[in-house]
């Protein structure tokens, strides 16, 4: 039994008729790739033969196969719409939330960032403060040593004087001066010892501040760059995100607008 079958002739850009046998019909795709708006014009242009030529027959096979391939399309076509839009949506609210995240990290750095400036900042100002509390009590020590010299130097003055006021046997008065000027030696010794120490201290303090202080300029550095290198990655990596969603939707319309 042969049927008449539609079909595209590719070297007239239109569609044409042709009679087939069962087996031959059987083997015949209507899935020819290209534009609805070529298949649907050249179906028309073969409408306009086949009512020129009076052929029913024709006709009928043409319009039916034509609604079916339209009914068809506009399925696909509603279908791709509302894909799109769950797309787009879906998309949408992913870059919404995308948004939100970056505002809560970006809030959250600036609030960890503001804690530990804080915290450097308390913790360096009580060092300060024990430094010079140190140093405090290394001058209280020096000012008792030099009260502790002025006693030595008022009981040497006395005893000289005692010596014009009374006569003391020459002996006894020579030990006392030796005494004394041993005592006075000694003392000379400890306040010469305890000056150095407190210059020690004093360099030793002065290089701890201002080793705390490069420390603190340095950390301060370092959480600035490591806070300004966590947002420009998380900038970055949103834009890549606002970038990749651009390019679907755009690539998504781009085949809307070509299946139409």
């Amino acid at each position: 039994m042969e049927r008449p079958v539609l079909y595209f002739d590719e070297t007239t850009g239109e569609f044409d008729s042709m009679n087939y046998d069962d087996d031959e019909f059987k083997q015949i795709k209507f899935g020819v790739k290209f534009s609805s708006m070529q298949r649907h014009s050249s179906m028309i242009d073969l409408l306009h033969q086949m009512i020129n030529a009076e052929s029913s027959g024709a006709i009928q096979i043409a319009w039916t196969v034509f609604l079916k391939e339209l009914e068809e399309e506009m399925k696909d076509s509603k279908q791709r719409i509302r894909d799109l839009e769950r797309s787009v949506k879906q998309k949408s609210r992913q870059l919404d939330e995308n948004a939100y995240a970056f505002e809560e990290l970006q809030s959250q750095l600036n609030d960890e960032s503001d804690k530990m400036i804080v915290q450097e900042r308390a913790k360096f100002t009580k060092i300060i403060s024990e430094l010079k509390s140190r140093l405090e009590d290394k001058e209280k020590e020096v000012e008792e040593l030099m009260e502790f010299k002025q006693d030595i130097v008022d009981r040497f003055n006395a005893m000289f004087r005692q010596k014009k006021r009374s006569k003391i046997k020459k002996a006894e008065l020579l030990k006392q001066q030796e005494d004394m000027l041993q005592e006075i030696e000694l003392q000379k010794e400890v306040i010469d010892h305890l000056k150095k120490a407190l210059n020690e201290s004093k360099d030793e303090l002065d290089k701890e501040r201002i080793d705390y202080y490069k420390k603190g300029i340095e950390k301060g550095r370092e959480m600035a760059y490591h806070e300004e290198i966590g947002v420009l990655k998380q900038l970055e990596i949103l834009k890549n995100i606002q970038l990749i969603l651009e390019m679907d939707l755009k690539q998504q319309k781009k085949e809307i607008f070509e299946d139409d």
